[in-house]
């Protein structure tokens, strides 16, 4: 059980980001693989990857960190991201 940062996409071509929150006992544990997979099945992807976890998991929306990475330092800086624009 760890956060978990995956990429998916479904067969119309829609991509499927995920990130998952944990190593937080009281608000996310995270999950394993398998809990991953059922969450890529149930939205209907065909296609998927599990990316980087752990302290790089962390999403933004609208210049807003609206995740809880699982470390007291907060955001890690990191070399890469999805960046989505309109």
């Amino acid at each position: 059980m760890h956060p978990r940062t995956a990429i998916g996409q479904r067969q119309d071509g829609t991509m499927i980001l995920v990130v998952i929150d944990g190593r937080q006992p009281g608000y996310s544990i995270g999950t394993n693989l398998l809990e991953l997979q059922s969450i890529f099945e149930r939205y209907g992807a065909y296609n998927a990857a599990n990316l980087d976890g752990g302290y790089s998991s962390a999403m933004c929306f609208d210049g807003q960190l609206v995740t809880t990475p699982s470390t007291l330092l907060g955001e890690r800086y990191l070399p890469n991201a999805f960046i989505v624009e309109r």
